[in-house]
């Protein structure tokens, strides 16, 4: 008698416990959903913002970094970049880090920039209904109200203690991009303080 010895595939887990790509539901009221959006690509981005350097990441990836402080810009594919200080940028998008990182790679070498990948090291929160912005306000020492932080406005803040970058991706809606080893504190905090709303 012989014994099966293949071993299965490991089994991919996010931070929060999801397996597959599709968003993965934390909580739900009337008025606020909360989401992790697992394993999106997170990759940091260093560059000198001088137009030959911006136009060369635009033409890798069809993100343009904003020059702009604390705003977020858009791109194909799901592509987002959030402005962390004047020579830096955090790229959050779908599907593998892996070609990304080299096509930021190629773009900013000749102009001396650096790409780290952090996707092991963050997981995406998504946030929105009408009464998310409370939700996230109760925890949050900056002013998110609509004409302090509009849509496509992103801040590194603490969120319930916890270091995050927030970016307002529409009227009722927000992105949380937070480290691995504080996201289930995160998402717990925050289906604590949605639920009753």
């Amino acid at each position: 008698m012989t014994a099966d010895m293949r071993i299965a595939p490991p089994i991919r887990r996010s931070p929060l416990g999801a397996t597959s790509e599709d968003p993965h539901v934390l909580a739900v009221t009337p008025a606020v959903e909360l989401l992790e959006l697992p394993f999106l690509a997170h990759l940091n981005l260093r560059v000198s913002p001088t137009d030959a350097a911006l136009d060369a990441v635009e033409a890798a990836i069809g993100v343009r970094p904003s020059v702009t402080p604390n705003r977020r810009t858009a791109g194909p594919a799901g592509r987002g970049m959030a402005w962390l200080g004047p020579d830096e940028w955090l790229l959050v998008a779908p599907g593998d880090a892996g070609p990304l990182r080299a096509a930021l790679d190629a773009a900013v070498q000749p102009h001396g920039g650096s790409v780290v990948d952090l996707s092991s090291h963050r997981t995406t929160l998504e946030i929105h209904g009408p009464r998310a912005r409370e939700v996230l306000a109760s925890g949050c020492s900056i002013d998110l109200h609509e004409r302090a932080f509009e849509v496509a406005h992103c801040a590194q803040t603490t969120l319930a203690r916890v270091d995050v970058v927030i970016g307002r991706i529409e009227d009722d809606g927000y992105r949380i991009y937070v480290r691995a080893s504080f996201a289930r504190y995160l998402a717990d905090w925050l289906t604590d303080a949605i639920s009753g709303r």
